[in-house]
């Protein structure tokens, strides 16, 4: 008797350490870094690095942990954390890069343009927080960085070893200070001057010349605009909606584009060319989602009208009663038909 006291009591203690080592695990997941068990979140995510069966796994584990390591720099951006979170940022994109360029060109698959998106994504970031007046002196070499590999991850001439090569001299680097100079002429021009230029001397625009903007003598009155230089694919869509080029582009690379559809619940005002013929007339919503246009999917609860978007679909002398009688909104086909 004494002996299964003893099994039982051995077994409550084996699930009671189990559960609270399931809750450490689940809290550690929602961590930021500062947090007291973010370190364990950090060792997680390493054994499953380390336990990943080929190059190709691991390198799309470094891609999730980067993308992770955005989403805290995001929400803790404007606290005391956010130092933190931009050490791991800057971490992980090194990591990640490695991991990405390490591979042969044949297996990388997308992962080339996913590292190009979450470094824009990382420049996009770490340029808002530039912007608000912050001064951590990581920020302006690790806004550089960010920049540039996405400059070469997302150009299909660039291999895997430019790639690699491109990171090695951004880790040779000092953090730049002092004046910048323009590669055209290399002249040096005065911090105030940088800092009210637009656009700015960053990205692609650090190489242009001088003289494709000032031409004829003009310092002053000339548009900063975008589109005094670059052509409007969208044919002023966006403007009619307050919003200009930087919402979804950056000065490193025009394509891929970051666009964020949280902030236009409008679809139609872009999409409306796109639909076909007989369209279902309401919200987009009810079947599209801001991930993936397709496929799309129809939450059927609540229409009965089955004939008012299936009547064509419908074959030769076809059984006129109630669609339901047959059909599931599950699946159209196959049909059964109760006799």
């Amino acid at each position: 008797m004494r002996r299964w006291r003893n099994f039982i009591l051995i077994g409550l203690i084996f699930l009671v350490v189990c559960g609270m080592g399931a809750t450490l695990v689940s809290a550690a997941q929602g961590s930021l870094p500062g947090d007291r068990i973010y370190g364990l979140k950090l060792a997680l995510e390493r054994a499953r690095i380390a336990l990943a069966s080929d190059d190709i796994s691991r390198a799309r584990i470094h891609l999730e942990c980067l993308d992770i390591r955005l989403d805290e720099l995001d929400r803790t951006m404007g606290s005391a954390q956010a130092a933190l979170a931009l050490k791991e940022v800057d971490r992980a994109l090194v990591e990640a890069t490695r991991a990405v360029a390490g591979l042969p060109d044949t297996a990388q698959g997308d992962m080339r343009a996913q590292l190009a998106l979450l470094a824009l994504r990382a420049a996009d970031l770490l340029g808002r927080w530039q912007a608000s007046g912050g001064n951590n002196p990581l920020l302006e070499p690790a806004l550089a960085k960010a920049r540039a590999l996405a400059e070469v991850a997302a150009d299909p001439k660039a291999s895997s070893g430019d790639l690699l090569r491109a990171l090695q001299r951004l880790l040779a680097l000092d953090a730049p200070s002092g004046a910048v100079e323009i590669a055209a002429h290399g002249i040096p021009l005065p911090a105030s001057l940088l800092a009210a230029h637009q656009p700015p001397f960053s990205g692609r625009h650090a190489a242009i010349s001088c003289s494709a903007c000032h031409r004829e003598g003009r310092v002053r009155g000339l548009s900063a605009a975008c589109t005094s230089c670059h052509e409007d694919p969208h044919e002023g869509r966006f403007d009619a909606l307050g919003f200009g080029c930087l919402e979804c582009h950056t000065d490193v690379v025009f394509k891929p584009s970051m666009f964020d559809h949280i902030r236009f619940p409008d679809c139609q005002a872009c999409h409306l060319t796109e639909s076909p013929e007989d369209h279902y007339p309401g919200e987009c919503s009810k079947c599209h989602t801001t991930d993936a246009w397709k496929p799309a999917y129809f939450d059927h609860t609540g229409f009965t009208d089955c004939v008012a978007c299936h009547a064509a679909e419908a074959p030769a002398k076809h059984y006129p009663g109630q669609c339901g009688n047959c059909h599931t909104t599950d699946a159209w086909q196959p049909a059964f038909f109760s006799h």
